[in-house]
């Protein structure tokens, strides 16, 4: 029997949303998939229908939160909750393509050592949408190992977008769950982390589609300077008591969006000087 994956979708007032992102999942062409619903305080009707889908399906499990304990409370009770041998975070305001999970786990099944893998991404909103192509002239399926990574990410654009990420229960134990003060890059880094110890599968296909409005919590994150550039400080001195993380995250380029924003923080401070020569390049 193919591995059981978990899909957990925590909502806070996103009833607007949730039955679209719920239906999407259910309606995957893979059989083997259970849907964990979490209600963070909501003050909607989130709960209704929660309980309503609940009910209707065996394989969808609700709980709700009496009141609000944030977005990293209820990742961490939803991968508790969690039965299957791979995990999938996913948002309520977003939507699964119709044969997300079945391309994705028959990477899975064809190479029983990947502990991540990851779409194309596409972003809309209402009428509008984008396709966004990590790789845009790879044509099927790649599996990069742990030593392509920082070469990959050098030479490339590529990146791994959280939202797209379907990982193995027992490498996420491994290298550790999403640090709340990472914030909206928490699975930015947890998945990047990952990657450059363990590779990562890669699907050329747009089989996630992110909604874009401005009450996201990473929109409201991104829009405070402030708390922004202290998830950010937060981030290179994690790196810089760790040597094992430090090195490989230096070299792949995958904190220059860090070093463009603390340009100055990074040129005086001196507890910032182990970063300079990369900021050069």
């Amino acid at each position: 029997m193919p591995s059981e994956v978990s899909v957990v979708i925590p909502c806070h007032n996103y009833a607007r949303y949730l039955r679209a992102s719920v239906d999407s999942v259910l309606s995957q062409d893979y059989p083997h998939c259970e849907v964990i619903l979490i209600d963070d305080g909501s003050t909607d009707e989130t709960w209704q229908i929660m309980e309503e889908y609940g009910v209707r399906y065996p394989q969808v499990r609700a709980f709700k939160n009496d009141i609000n304990q944030g977005i990293f409370a209820v990742y961490k009770r939803g991968w508790e909750e969690a039965r299957g041998q791979y995990l999938h975070f996913f948002s309520a305001d977003d939507l699964y393509h119709p044969f997300f999970l079945s391309k994705i786990m028959r990477l899975f099944d064809d190479h029983p050592h990947l502990g991540l893998v990851c779409t194309d991404i596409n972003y809309f909103k209402q009428s509008e949408s984008k396709e966004s192509k990590l790789l845009p002239n790879c044509l099927k399926p790649r599996i990069f190992t742990r030593h392509e990574m920082i070469p990959l990410f050098q030479t490339t654009n590529f990146w791994i977008p959280g939202s797209t990420c379907v990982v193995k229960q027992e490498v996420l134990k491994k290298y550790g769950h999403l640090d709340p003060q990472l914030e909206n890059i928490s699975d930015w880094f947890c998945f990047h982390k990952i990657s450059l110890f363990e590779g990562v599968g890669y699907i050329p296909e747009a089989l996630i589609s992110m909604r874009l409005h401005d009450q996201t919590y990473t929109s409201r994150v991104k829009r405070d300077k402030k708390r922004r550039r202290k998830t950010y400080r937060y981030l290179l001195e994690h790196l810089s008591k760790n040597k094992e993380l430090r090195e490989p995250f230096k070299k792949s380029g995958l904190l220059s969006f860090i070093f463009r924003e603390l340009y100055w923080k990074l040129r005086f401070h001196p507890r910032y000087f182990d970063f300079w020569s990369y900021v050069k390049k």
